[in-house]
């Protein structure tokens, strides 16, 4: 600086800038990206881990502030679902990432048709003599038998 007679003075000061890193995240379903699909309606887990970031929200099948990284175990609904997850570092800069799940169908339930003689019932029969049970079934995974006498 200069003043009306010539006179100056200087100073000076010394500014380092520290260059912020852009943020970073990474979500998966079940520790797959993608999208994953699963056979019927049934829990899985979503786990996020960001870098570089301040805070993270949850957007589409999910909603609310979560933590930097973690995971949560959701119940989906049947259908088609993304899940995304934002991630903000200090200075606004955000990174975004997403993941799908696939309900195909709830599971059919088992059934069952049991027959005494062909027939569904009820049928008689004479003490001493045989009848033939058949049965089909769906659906299941294994049948149990029990006799009832009346």
């Amino acid at each position: 600086c200069t003043n009306s007679v010539g006179a100056t003075a200087s100073d000076s000061v010394t500014i380092n800038i520290q260059q912020v890193q852009n943020p970073t995240v990474d979500i998966k379903a079940n520790g797959q990206d993608g999208t994953l699909t699963l056979p019927f309606v049934q829990p899985f887990t979503l786990s996020w881990v960001s870098n570089n970031a301040t805070s993270c929200s949850a957007s589409n099948g999910w909603s609310g502030t979560k933590a930097l990284s973690g995971s949560e175990t959701r119940n989906p609904n049947s259908g088609f679902t993304t899940y995304t997850i934002t991630c903000t570092n200090s200075v606004g800069q955000s990174a975004t990432d997403s993941v799908s799940v696939v309900v195909q169908g709830d599971p059919e339930l088992p059934t069952v048709d049991l027959r005494a003689n062909g027939s569904n019932g009820p049928i008689t029969i004479q003490s001493d003599t045989q009848a033939t049970l058949s049965w089909n079934s769906q659906n299941a995974t294994s049948c149990q038998a029990r006799r009832t006498v009346l």
